[in-house]
């Protein structure tokens, strides 16, 4: 289970999960361990800082 994840969605929403907050209308954290064949963005420490401080919580 991811300890935090931030999750943009399809209408441009950042959302975020941490382990105190595992489900929520829209989603929950991932479970699965990212497969390296699926396409994801990379984000350095601080562009992840910035969209953790900009999500719905």
């Amino acid at each position: 289970m991811a300890i935090r994840q931030v999750e943009l969605g399809a209408e441009g929403v950042r959302r975020r999960y941490w382990w105190q907050r595992r489900k929520a209308d829209h989603g929950m954290p991932t479970d699965q361990p990212i497969d390296p064949a699926d396409e994801v963005d990379r984000i350095d420490v601080a562009e992840f800082a910035a969209a953790w401080g900009e999500a719905e919580h």
